[in-house]
C-alpha cells in the first residue's frame, strides 16, 4: 500500500522506491545519520540508486561513485540548481540574503559565484593580501598554544583544539573578506564564540531532511509555525547583528584610509559596483557571508580529525614525526624556513596526502547539498524529470570499496606513488568538495589554510594521547556524531596532549608567535 501511495505522487519513473509511509514518506526514518542510513538501504535493497519520500516530494538518492560521476560530472549543466527551503531561504536569508552555495541558479547566482572564484583563484591566493592573511592567524593560533604552559618545558594539560581551528578559519575569513583583525582569545572572544555557535545552528536550517516544515507545509500553519519559525527569527537577528557590525568597522576603516580595508574583498565588490554595476547590495552581502560560514564548522572539523588521527596511536605518532622531517628536508634542513615555506608554498606532498585523507575519510558534510534538476535525465530505467531534488551520499562514495580498499581506515598512503609524490586526480579523488557545476569554489583557500596551519603545528609540538583516557577520540564518524539530524558531522569533544618541540631554532619560532619582528634564517 504505501508503494502504491508513492507512486501516485511520484513522476520519477523506474525508480527503485523505498518503502515508507502515508502522508510523511519516508521522513522518520532518515532522521538520524542519514548518510549512514542510505548505504545500509543500498544493501539491504540491492540498490545503489533509489527514491525516497519527504512528505509527499520525491527525492534521488545516489550512491554510488559511477552514477555520481554520471550525473554529476557528465550533465552538470542539467543539475546546477538548489532548491528554495522555506526555513533557509525565506526566514533565515530574508536580510542577508542566501550564500553563493545555497543560491538557486540563475544571473544571480552566476554573479556572484564569477566574482568569488575570481577572488580565489590560484592566481589571487598567491598574492601577498593572502598569504600574510593565513601567516597572521597561524602565527596566532600557535602562539595562543604556547600560552597554555608557563614554559615551553612543561608538558601542556589534555586540551581540545576545535575552536582554536573554528577560530582560526573565522579570523581568516573576516581578515580576507573585511580587512578587520579579530583577537578571538582576547577583547573579541565573546563576539567568536557568538558567529561559531549562531553559523553552526545556521547550517542545520539548510539540512533539507531535518527541518521537517519545508516538506510538511501543514507545519507552517499556526500553532506550528511560531514553533517552528522562532527559533530560526532568532538566530537570522543574531547573524544580522554582526553582519551589520563587520560591515560598519569595514566603512570606518575605509573612511581612514587603512590598508588592510583597501585591500579587502568588499573592497573589490564595492570597486566592481562602481564601475561596472554588476553585483547588488545584496548579493554583496550574500559574498561576505559566503566568506564567513562556508568552511567554518567543516574546516575546523576535518582539522580537528587531522590532530585526533595524530593522537590516537604510535601510527599517528611516526606519521607526524615523519611530516616533521620530511618539512625540514624540504627546506635545507632550516626550522625558520620551514616554518615560512609552510605559508608561502604547498609542496610537501605528505602533508597534502594527510589533508586528502582527512576529507576523504571524515567526509564533514557526509550526505552535501541538495542539488535541483533543471533538465530531464534518464539513468539506466530511472527517468528523472525536471525540478526533482537529487542527494549525492558523500561519505558512501568517498568509502565505496571497489575504489578505496580498506575505506574505513585512515591511509594518506593512498594518495601517493611508490616515490612518495602525490598521485593526479585520475587516480584518486574525493567529494568532499562536491562535483561538477556546484564544486566548492573555495576548495583551494581550504586547503591552503589547513596546508599552513598543519605543517606550523607539527613543526611546533608532539601530538600525543590525552592523559586521561576519558577523552580519547572516537574513530567512527557515525559513532562520534553529536547531531546525527544535522548537516555536518559534529563530533564528540576529544582532547590531546601537547608537547613541544626541543631542536635548534625553535625557541625562534616561540619568539616569532609573540612579537610582530621575524626572525631571520638559521642552520638547523
Amino acid at each position: 500500500m504505501e508503494r502504491s501511495i508513492h507512486k501516485s505522487q511520484s513522476h520519477i519513473h523506474g525508480g527503485f522506491l523505498i518503502p515508507g509511509y502515508p502522508l510523511v514518506g519516508n521522513t522518520f526514518q532518515v532522521l538520524n545519520n542519514p548518510s549512514k542510513t542510505f548505504m545500509d538501504w543500498c544493501t539491504k535493497y540491492k540498490h545503489n540508486t533509489f527514491v525516497i519520500h519527504l512528505g509527499s516530494i520525491p527525492v534521488v538518492i545516489v550512491n554510488s561513485r559511477k552514477d555520481i560521476e554520471y550525473i554529476w560530472s557528465h550533465h552538470p549543466t542539467s543539475l546546477n540548481s538548489r532548491p528554495a527551503l522555506h526555513t533557509f531561504h525565506h526566514l533565515i536569508s530574508a536580510t542577508q540574503g542566501p550564500t553563493i552555495g545555497t543560491t538557486p541558479a540563475g544571473a544571480s547566482f552566476r554573479r556572484k559565484r564569477k566574482f568569488l572564484s575570481l577572488c580565489l583563484s590560484a592566481q589571487s591566493l598567491s598574492t601577498e593580501n593572502y598569504v600574510s592573511a593565513i601567516e597572521k592567524c597561524s602565527e596566532y593560533v600557535i602562539g595562543n598554544l604556547l600560552t597554555l604552559s608557563e614554559s615551553a618545558h612543561v608538558p601542556f594539560p589534555d586540551v581540545s583544539l576545535l575552536r582554536d581551528f573554528q577560530c582560526y578559519v573565522l579570523r581568516c575569513a573576516i581578515m580576507l573578506t573585511y580587512g578587520i583583525c579579530l583577537d578571538t582569545q582576547g577583547k573579541d572572544n565573546f563576539l567568536a564564540d557568538k558567529i561559531i555557535q549562531t553559523e553552526n545552528h545556521i547550517i542545520n536550517f539548510r539540512s533539507y531532511i531535518s527541518n521537517y516544515q519545508d516538506y510538511l507545509p501543514i507545519l507552517r500553519l499556526c500553532p506550528f509555525s511560531n514553533f517552528f519559525q522562532s527559533e530560526a527569527r532568532i538566530w537570522k537577528s543574531e547573524r544580522d547583528e554582526y553582519i551589520n557590525y563587520f560591515q560598519s568597522e569595514f566603512e570606518k576603516g575605509l573612511q581612514n584610509n587603512n590598508l588592510s580595508q583597501s585591500d579587502s574583498i568588499l573592497a573589490k565588490i564595492l570597486s566592481q559596483r562602481s564601475n561596472a554595476k554588476t553585483l547588488t547590495h545584496q548579493e554583496a552581502r550574500s559574498i561576505c557571508l559566503t566568506m564567513i560560514s562556508a568552511g567554518l564548522d567543516n574546516l575546523g572539523y576535518t582539522m580537528n580529525y587531522i590532530i585526533g588521527q595524530f593522537s590516537s596511536s604510535r601510527r599517528g605518532y611516526r606519521m607526524q614525526e615523519k611530516l616533521f622531517h620530511e618539512l625540514l628536508a624540504k627546506s635545507d634542513n632550516n626550522i625558520i624556513q620551514a616554518w615560512n615555506d609552510s605559508v608561502l608554498k604547498i609542496d610537501c606532498d605528505l602533508a597534502l596526502a594527510i589533508i586528502q585523507e582527512a576529507l576523504r575519510n571524515f567526509s564533514v558534510l557526509p550526505l552535501g547539498l541538495p542539488r535541483l534538476k533543471t533538465k530531464p535525465l534518464r539513468l539506466g530505467n530511472l527517468t528523472i524529470p525536471k525540478d526533482t531534488v537529487l542527494f549525492m551520499n558523500v561519505f558512501s562514495a568517498n568509502h565505496d570499496p571497489q575504489y578505496f580498499s580498506s575505506p574505513n581506515y585512515f591511509n594518506p598512503q593512498r594518495w601517493l606513488d611508490e616515490e612518495g609524490k602525490l598521485k593526479g586526480r585520475d587516480s584518486v579523488t574525493h567529494y568532499t568538495f562536491g562535483l561538477g557545476s556546484r564544486k566548492c569554489a573555495g576548495d583551494q583557500l581550504s586547503l591552503r589554510e589547513m596546508y599552513s596551519l598543519l605543517c606550523r603545528i607539527v613543526l611546533t609540538f608532539h601530538i600525543g594521547k590525552p592523559r586521561n583516557k576519558k577523552w580519547n577520540m572516537e574513530p567512527d564518524a557515525f559513532r562520534s556524531n553529536l547531531n546525527p539530524a544535522a548537516t555536518s558531522i559534529e563530533p564528540k569533544e576529544f582532547r590531546i596532549s601537547l608537547r613541544t618541540r626541543q631542536s635548534e631554532g625553535l625557541d625562534e619560532l616561540h619568539l616569532f608567535c609573540g612579537c610582530k619582528e621575524k626572525p631571520q634564517n638559521k642552520s638547523h
